[in-house]
């Protein structure tokens, strides 16, 4: 399927903010950076993006180095899976790991007591060398730490909610979020462009109706998902 340019967008913005007109009121700069907004806020409020193809969801770490950084553009890792050796030349071995916390991997080991002895208990286990087990997510925004140190180089090939990869900062940017989610991405950009502090453009009203339209939107576009993923339960009656 074809995908929308960015100039598409800024088309159909311009007619939602009734400029259409030069001299323009908002400059093409101006509403790209709207729009690419309007798809971060879309991803992170409503339905995130999901893969597990591109090339950054394709993660490798090296022998000795327990983190493991990626791209700031993803929000959740749902998957992670590994690719290693156990010798060179060897055959290759998948495992799925674990995606937890250090603060969970504290919960779920209820005959340590919970204090430095026990943290270090855990951190022991997480530092000593071997093949992988688990991650821990609880560290910086963008870095996954293993729950051991690795004592070879192998891959991680994970699966992610993301934001899109590219910012839209030209008009032949093709636009990630689908075509049916745009009506969101565009009431973002109306809310953004009557928030701009000018007497020709500000507009408190109107930035609050396009605001009301995005949140509306992103949340029925949620539960739609929620709904859609859920598992049908089996309804029982009983005899009288």
């Amino acid at each position: 399927m074809a995908k929308t340019s960015a100039n598409e967008l800024v088309k159909i913005l311009r007619e939602d903010l009734q400029d259409q007109h030069e001299p323009y009121l908002w400059s093409t700069n101006e509403l790209l950076r709207y729009i690419d907004g309007g798809q971060i806020e879309f991803c992170r409020q409503g339905i995130p993006i999901f893969d597990s193809t591109s090339e950054k969801t394709l993660l490798t770490v090296r022998q000795g180095d327990a983190d493991v950084i990626f791209d700031d553009a993803i929000l959740h890792v749902r998957q992670a899976i590994a690719k290693y050796q156990t010798e060179v030349d060897g055959p290759y071995f998948y495992r799925t790991l674990l995606i937890t916390t250090q603060d969970n991997a504290l919960a779920q080991t209820p005959h340590w007591p919970r204090d430095y002895g026990a943290s270090r208990r855990v951190e022991s286990q997480m530092f000593s060398d071997g093949e992988p087990f688990e991650i821990y997510m609880d560290y910086d925004q963008s870095l996954m730490r293993l729950g051991r140190i690795p004592d070879r180089d192998f891959e991680i090939q994970t699966s992610v909610e993301r934001v899109p990869w590219d910012i839209v900062n030209d008009c032949e940017v093709e636009i990630e979020v689908s075509r049916i989610h745009h009506p969101a991405i565009l009431a973002w950009a109306a809310y953004m462009a009557f928030l701009r502090q000018d007497s020709e453009t500000f507009d408190k009203e109107a930035a609050s109706r396009f605001l009301g339209q995005f949140t509306d939107y992103a949340t029925r576009s949620k539960d739609e998902k929620i709904r859609r993923h859920s598992t049908p339960g089996t309804v029982i009656y009983g005899g009288i």
